[in-house]
């Protein structure tokens, strides 16, 4: 369900709820930054440590954590907390992540995007298909997250994860996402490389890594489709990123 403000649409999916503007362009979002740890001193160590012993590729980095954020006046507010906290469920930690859309025109004419297919040792969803990349937001020095920081992350996470280094002709910052099931508020930013699809494929350094199994260069018009027929192996942000771009 869409439903029409003044200059926000809110989309409806299920665990994950979206907000974008109506002609789904670049969308100033303020991030401010509280350097204060959010600490919990009720985290199960021991049901830690069984974590890690069961996925060897879960550490307790830094992150930053959604105190509060408002959509409608496109400001977020967060803080300094810690992976654990994330994986265990401690009370008030919502990762504030990026999620990349990154869309590139093919040799022969048509647009594709690029998927992921998560790998099994991930925190949630393994092996569903999300857009790619993606990741948290680190920590910054200073009181405030930028675009620009948000971007370069973003760069680096598309080097990391899909192994590609690609020069952007566009890159903005265009929707929030709020998913409930996996306590993450995501920032959604649409990235249009300089280069072709089959070029991005030729200078590609990996295939795949543990995050991502296997990458996918799907077609927009072929969207709706693979939507509909893989629907349960999507992750809820992205099938709320398809529904509001209008590819599904």
């Amino acid at each position: 369900m869409t439903t029409p403000g003044d200059a926000i649409i809110r989309v409806d999916g299920g665990t994950s709820t979206l907000w974008g503007r109506h002609d789904r362009g670049r969308w100033d979002i303020r991030i401010d930054v509280d350097h204060a740890e959010l600490r919990d001193d009720t985290l199960d160590e021991a049901e830690w440590t069984r974590r890690c012993e069961a996925n060897p590729r879960l550490f307790n980095g830094p992150m930053l954590s959604v105190d509060r954020f408002d959509p409608e006046a496109g400001t977020i507010a967060a803080r300094r907390a810690w992976y654990k906290q994330l994986v265990l469920n401690a009370r008030g930690v919502q990762l504030l992540a990026v999620i990349g859309v990154v869309v590139a025109r093919r040799e022969g004419g048509g647009v594709c995007t690029l998927l992921g297919r998560r790998g099994r040792q991930t925190r949630l969803y393994g092996r569903r298909w999300e857009l790619a990349p993606a990741g948290g937001v680190d920590p910054v020095e200073g009181p405030r997250v930028t675009r620009d920081m948000v971007m370069a992350q973003l760069a680096e996470e598309m080097r990391e994860e899909v192994g590609i280094e690609a020069r952007a002709r566009h890159a903005d910052i265009v929707a929030i996402v709020h998913n409930e099931e996996s306590r993450s508020v995501d920032l959604v930013a649409l990235i249009e490389p300089e280069e072709t699809v089959e070029a991005l494929r030729a200078r590609a350094f990996r295939e795949a890594t543990w995050e991502h199994e296997r990458l996918l260069w799907l077609p927009i018009r072929a969207a709706s489709r693979f939507v509909s027929t893989h629907r349960e192996q999507i992750t809820p942000q992205s099938r709320v990123i398809f529904d509001y771009l209008g590819w599904a």
